[in-house]
């Protein structure tokens, strides 16, 4: 009679495939998503340009004119006038692709010059210097 020999291997080859297999089809995509999403923050980040046309400083207000010239919408949540954040008079200001509005911002501004930094909803920052008589 033969006697019978045991397989010492705690998984057999064929599982041990499988599993193999499936774990390397998981990362794949996992690896996949992560590179879909991130290519999709970076191409709408890519597509924000703000052009700001006009300023006008008075001693309790700014008046600015921005006009959004990249592609699709942009939300710009505040401005910081020499580092300091304002919000805007009527809150956030969203700009559709192609338009354009008036900004006004309150505060006490005397004469000088200031750096005006407006920030969108994505945390780009869009800068212009302006100087009050």
């Amino acid at each position: 009679m033969k006697s019978f020999k045991s397989n010492k291997r705690a998984v057999s080859t064929a599982i041990s495939s499988i599993i193999m297999i499936g774990a390397t089809i998981a990362c794949m995509t996992a690896a996949t998503v992560y590179c879909q999403c991130e290519i999709n923050a970076y191409h709408s980040m890519l597509g924000e340009n703000l052009c700001i046309e006009r300023v006008k400083i008075a001693p309790t207000s700014i008046w600015a004119y921005v006009r959004n010239n990249g592609h699709g919408a942009i939300t710009l949540q505040f401005v910081r006038v020499n580092g300091k954040a304002y919000n805007f008079t009527a809150g956030k200001v969203l700009l559709d692709e192609g338009g354009g509005k008036n900004v006004t911002i309150q505060g006490g501004f005397g004469s000088g010059a200031y750096l005006l930094e407006f920030v969108s909803a994505r945390w780009k920052v869009f800068s212009v210097e302006a100087k009050c008589p």
